[in-house]
């Protein structure tokens, strides 16, 4: 799932860093999300006492293609 992750960054025009991530970076972030092979994507709700928009842009489409392509047997709806 993250190879695909990452290759369908590419197709929406998203710049991709890899990297270490720190608390204090989550006040600039306008989405979030986790992935692996069982979930495909999950929407973070609040990290480090911050809330985070349920599911931006970015995670909606994630979830819309993975619907579409049927990649995993359990994909969240968004709200």
């Amino acid at each position: 799932m993250r190879r695909w992750v990452l290759a369908q960054a590419e197709q929406l025009g998203l710049r991709i860093e890899r990297r270490g991530l720190f608390p204090e970076e989550l006040a600039d972030m306008d989405e979030l999300f986790l992935t692996n092979s069982v979930i495909g994507v999950w929407p973070v709700r609040s990290a480090a006492n911050r809330e985070i928009p349920a599911v931006g842009p970015v995670t909606a489409e994630y979830l819309a293609r993975i619907r579409e392509q049927r990649l995993t047997p359990f994909v969240p709806q968004s709200r």
